[in-house]
């Protein structure tokens, strides 16, 4: 279905990464360079997206505060995750 770079930022080092997103119709995989983070289910994602919390799936932690998503990569450093291409990555809330 296609494939999304995300850039990634850490404010407290001003570190950024480039995360690459590919998607499927039931899953979106996480990459970092040849590295597999996470495969997250695709609807469930969507909704997590829309309703926010936390969200553990594989080396991977997201979170929602109050308009922010993070996400925290080996439970080590935590990154800001902007842009709007994240809604793209899963279905549109409804």
């Amino acid at each position: 279905m296609g494939r999304e770079e995300i850039l990634v930022g850490d404010d407290v080092t001003c570190s950024v990464l480039a995360l690459e997103f590919v998607l499927r119709s039931e899953d979106v995989t996480v990459w970092f360079g040849n590295r597999t983070l996470a495969v997250m289910d695709r609807g469930f994602f969507a909704q997590w997206l829309c309703e926010g919390g936390d969200y553990v799936v594989d080396d991977l932690a997201w979170t929602v505060e109050g308009r922010s998503v993070l996400l925290t990569i080996d439970g080590n450093r935590t990154y800001a995750v902007t842009g709007p291409s994240l809604r793209r990555l899963a279905h549109r809330c409804e």
